[in-house]
């Protein structure tokens, strides 16, 4: 590693300044430039010591023996804050606005009931737990939460504020046989009913109606033999 405590200089038209402050100026690994960080200190002997501290956690970070401070400062904040964070900046990026109700209100019950105080308490285990006893939620419904979930931590893993994302080996439940609607095609009672209580579009869903039954009378049947 390659380290020194410097205060920083730039030109500003044409004229040289120093900062005020010192910073540490260093670089580890295979990392391709310095970087610098600001020690926020005059005093050269208090930012030396300050120095110090900061490269013996990037040290042991580097070596895998310490957790990054991001994880850290991420580890002692509640779930709640880091899913407001998440919520806003899906705002800030003017995602749907729908879509973004709909997954405040999935992993704002799922946080809740899990106990999910902190990223400690995300396990695979306990969402597990959750899903098993929410299991009258049909098996769509059920996966559509485990996605808002995976998308939220997803987020803090691209963050680099959690290392691994808990759930990425929670699979989905199936879906097929699971159906709580089952579909079938409108009766004629039904059609009419739709018709006479949708104003203008009745034409609309009428013509709809009429063509996919005429779609329909041209298929042949599995009866019919083709030569």
């Amino acid at each position: 590693m390659i380290h020194s405590v410097e205060k920083r200089k730039k030109r500003v038209n044409g004229v040289l300044t120093v900062a005020r402050l010192y910073s540490l100026r260093y670089r580890i690994g295979d990392m391709p430039c310095d970087k610098w960080v600001s020690l926020g200190v005059t005093d050269k002997g208090v930012a030396r010591v300050k120095a110090d501290l900061f490269i013996k956690d990037l040290e042991r970070e580097h070596a895998g023996l310490a957790m990054p401070k991001k994880q850290v400062e991420a580890g002692n904040l509640p779930v709640t804050a880091l899913f407001a964070e998440f919520i806003s900046e899906m705002t800030a990026r003017r995602r749907d606005a729908k879509y973004i109700e709909v997954t405040d209100a999935r992993v704002s019950k799922v946080i809740k009931e899990a106990k999910w105080r902190n990223l400690r308490d995300v396990t695979a285990d306990s969402f597990l737990s959750w899903r098993r006893a929410n299991g009258h939620l049909g098996a769509k419904t059920r996966n559509d939460y485990l996605a808002s979930v995976k998308g939220f931590l997803e987020w803090l893993v691209g963050l680099d504020r959690l290392q691994s994302n808990p759930l990425r080996k929670v699979g989905k439940v199936q879906e097929k046989g699971d159906e709580k609607r089952q579909r079938r095609a409108f009766t004629l009672d039904e059609i009419k009913r739709l018709c006479a209580g949708s104003e203008w579009r009745g034409l609309i869903y009428l013509t709809a109606a009429f063509g996919v039954a005429r779609c329909r009378s041209d298929l042949p049947s599995r009866n019919d033999k083709t030569r």
